[in-house]
C-alpha cells in the first residue's frame, strides 16, 4: 500500500449498484475515504441514539475515559484472556441486539453488510479465526465532550500474529456507521503514513499510538448522520474530540480480504 492521494469517493446508498473498484481504489491509496451517503436514515438514527442512551447495556471503556462502549473490540480482546472470553461470547448476540434496538427498521449494521455484500462480487461474511474462534462483529462507541481516540492503526495480524488465517488477509479496512453527531468536532482525522514506514507488526510490543506533532496536516472528514465512512486502517488515523455536549455515537467495524476472489470478512 502506497498513499497518493488524499481525495474522497462519494456513493450514495439511493443510486447505482457499487462495485469493488472504490475498495481497489482505496487499497491501492488513490482515494483516503469512501463515503456512502444514505445507509441509515435520520429517523432510525435518531430512535437508535435514544434507545442506546438510554440502554444499561452501555459501559465504560476499559481504556479510554469518558467513552462508553457496547461490544468490545479484538485489540482488547487480544490483550486480556478474561476480556477475549466476553469478546467471542458477544459474537453471538451483539447482532440481535442491534436488531431489537432498532426495530421494526433494519439494523444499521445489516445495511452495512448487505451494501458491501453487493460492492464485493464474492460477498461479505462475519470472522471466525482457526485459533480463536467467532469474531464479535461491530463495536459501539458513544463519545463524551472532550474525548479523542489518539493517532493509530488497527493490523489485525499484529493483534494475531500467530493466526494463519489473519496473517492471510491482504487488505484492511476500517469501516464506521455514524448514528449521532454534534455540530462541532468529532472529526475523522487520516494521515499520509501507513504502516510500513511505522513498521507495527505485533501487539506483543505494546499499542502503537503516534504523535499528532510527528504527523503532518490529515485528510479531515466531518461525518453525517446516517453515512457509512471506510478508510484503510493500516494508514495512521484518528478521532478528534467533540466540542459540544450532544452524544458522538459510531458503530465500527473492520472489513478484511485475503485475495480477490474470497469473500469480504467483517469483525470488531
Amino acid at each position: 500500500m502506497k498513499i497518493r492521494s488524499r481525495g474522497i469517493a462519494e456513493l450514495d446508498a439511493f443510486g447505482e449498484r457499487p462495485d469493488a473498484r472504490s475498495l481497489s481504489a482505496l487499497w491501492d491509496g488513490e482515494i483516503a475515504a469512501v463515503r456512502v451517503r444514505n445507509l441509515v436514515s435520520v429517523e432510525v438514527c435518531q430512535q437508535l441514539t435514544s434507545r442506546l442512551l438510554a440502554s444499561q447495556m452501555i459501559e465504560d471503556h476499559a481504556d479510554v475515559k469518558g467513552l462508553r462502549v457496547l461490544g468490545l473490540s479484538h485489540f482488547q480482546a487480544a490483550r486480556d484472556a478474561e476480556l477475549a472470553h466476553r469478546y467471542h461470547d458477544e459474537a453471538r448476540t451483539s447482532s440481535g441486539f442491534l436488531r431489537a434496538l432498532a426495530s421494526p427498521q433494519a439494523s444499521p449494521f445489516d445495511s452495512a453488510m448487505a451494501f458491501l455484500a453487493q460492492m464485493w462480487p464474492f460477498g461479505c461474511q462475519l470472522m471466525e479465526l482457526p485459533t480463536e474462534g467467532l469474531s464479535t462483529p461491530f463495536t459501539i462507541r458513544i463519545y463524551g465532550e472532550g474525548v479523542d481516540i489518539e493517532p493509530h492503526q488497527d493490523i489485525l495480524s499484529a493483534e494475531s500474529p500467530k493466526d494463519p488465517f489473519a496473517k492471510q488477509l491482504t487488505r484492511q479496512f476500517g469501516a464506521n456507521i455514524y448514528i449521532s453527531m454534534g455540530q462541532r468536532g468529532g472529526t475523522l482525522d487520516l494521515f499520509d503514513t501507513d504502516y510500513a514506514e511505522t513498521t507495527y507488526t505485533d501487539l506483543a510490543y505494546g499499542p502503537r499510538v503516534v504523535s499528532r506533532d510527528s504527523l503532518g496536516e490529515p485528510v479531515r472528514i466531518t461525518p453525517m448522520v446516517g453515512e457509512l465512512i471506510l478508510l484503510s486502517s493500516h494508514r495512521i488515523h484518528a478521532v478528534a474530540a467533540p466540542e459540544d455536549n450532544v452524544a458522538r455515537i459510531t458503530i465500527s467495524f473492520f472489513v478484511g480480504l485475503r485475495d480477490d476472489q474470497s469473500p469480504c470478512l467483517v469483525w470488531a
